[in-house]
């Protein structure tokens, strides 16, 4: 997956990120690759470790429209060697139908999923409290000012890491699978089958006697 961006998103291609395969699924529009990766919560980053790929789920947030920040361990190797400059490659991905055809060939999924290439930088401690606040608000919209703040031990285990967003593509799919004239000729149902990430009806910890809260049942669908 990748297509052509830059922070202008014009003028030549940076290769790494330029369209190779389906240059008709690439978007080149930066809002669009921000929108992505306001909605998602999870990211995929891969890192290369001693000549070998890892690729780890990692929570994340948009740093406003310049960044992404990776909530990592002190304790994690990977963690300090994004931290202190290792290249990496996040991907954030949206799934939005399952594309259901008559040829097993065409069967497909609908999506949209944002590449972020670059090398991470750590967050200073003097900026780590507001960085855990932007990846909180992103996370669990709110809660920032109910939680028990955090204590420097804690503070000295949490590596945060910081991601630019220059070098950033975006391929989606949408609308039915691609089967041929023949392939229709065959009645049997096709089309897509929507899908999307939604909360579910919150489950109260058996410590607590409290509803919950307001904000809490604003993320329900």
């Amino acid at each position: 997956m990748s297509m052509e961006n830059n922070q202008s998103q014009r003028g030549s291609a940076i290769p790494r990120t330029q369209v190779r395969r389906l240059p008709h699924l690439a978007v080149q529009d930066r809002e669009q690759m921000l929108a992505v990766l306001h909605a998602g919560k999870i990211a995929h980053v891969g890192i290369v470790d001693a000549d070998e790929p890892r690729v780890l789920p990692m929570a994340y947030a948009p740093a406003g429209d310049s960044s992404l920040l990776l909530h990592g361990s002190t304790a994690s190797q990977l963690s300090r060697r994004m931290a202190t400059g290792a290249s990496v490659c996040v991907t954030v991905t949206l799934l939005d139908g399952l594309v259901v055809s008559n040829s097993s060939f065409e069967a497909s999924m609908n999506y949209r999923c944002v590449m972020v290439f670059g090398h991470g930088t750590e967050v200073p401690a003097t900026d780590k409290l507001e960085a855990l606040r932007t990846l909180s608000e992103h996370l669990f919209p709110h809660r920032w000012p109910e939680f028990i703040a955090p204590t420097d031990q804690q503070l000295k285990a949490t590596c945060l890491i910081r991601i630019p967003l220059d070098e950033m593509s975006m391929k989606t799919r949408t609308g039915p699978a691609l089967d041929s004239p023949e392939d229709h000729s065959v009645q049997r149902w096709s089309g897509v089958v929507p899908m999307q990430m939604t909360f579910g009806e919150p489950i109260a910890d058996p410590h607590v006697q409290v509803p919950a809260p307001e904000y809490i049942n604003r993320w329900l669908p």
